[in-house]
């Protein structure tokens, strides 16, 4: 039993404290968090096809071990808000890698994609000094892009989650609950 988890969205939405919870939820597994953060490189699409193709691998590795999975605070996914806005390119390469690894069915059918969105005033409410921007006209556009990437990417599984309407434990329980439903149509089929 395995389970690939990427948690996406604006900075100080809350993934790393979804992701928290999610490992305490799930403690009978043993999860490896693999964190993504801003992609520095002279050739930054290079870097991230190679990057993100190594994260898909790392979760076909995980796959030889029972209990096993991975969640990723940031992923690909960011690419396709963050290159756009700040980098001068689309991110839409990134599709690719994962059509790549469709053919991995214990990776693809357990795969969930989880975006996090909130209102513009209350991410910059919760700045922490790491963010790519705090301008407010900034944040609409990232957050609008995390909404179209997540809908424009293959993986099947996916939810996004307005932490606005939402608290934390609000958020594990609607993630808690794909996830055991997910797992119990496996199971099943």
């Amino acid at each position: 039993i395995y389970m690939f988890i990427i948690c996406e969205g604006p900075d100080n939405v809350g993934k790393s404290t979804l992701i928290q919870n999610l490992k305490n939820y799930y403690n009978n597994y043993t999860l490896h968090t693999l964190h993504y953060s801003n992609v520095k490189s002279q050739d930054p699409i290079t870097y991230s096809k190679k990057l993100y193709f190594e994260m898909f691998n790392m979760m076909v590795d995980i796959t030889k071990f029972n209990n096993t999975g991975i969640i990723c605070d940031r992923s690909h996914i960011g690419e396709m808000v963050y290159g756009p806005i700040y980098r001068n390119y689309s991110g839409e390469h990134v599709l690719t890698i994962e059509k790549k690894f469709k053919r991995f069915k214990d990776v693809w059918d357990n795969l969930i994609l989880v975006t996090l969105i909130d209102k513009p005033e209350r991410l910059i409410e919760r700045e922490d000094g790491l963010s790519f921007s705090t301008d407010i006209n900034m944040k609409r556009p990232e957050i609008s892009n995390f909404i179209e990437a997540t809908t424009k990417s293959n993986i099947k599984h996916k939810l996004v989650i307005n932490i606005e309407h939402n608290d934390e434990l609000q958020a594990l329980s609607i993630v808690t609950d794909y996830i055991d439903e997910l797992r119990m149509k496996n199971a099943k089929s």
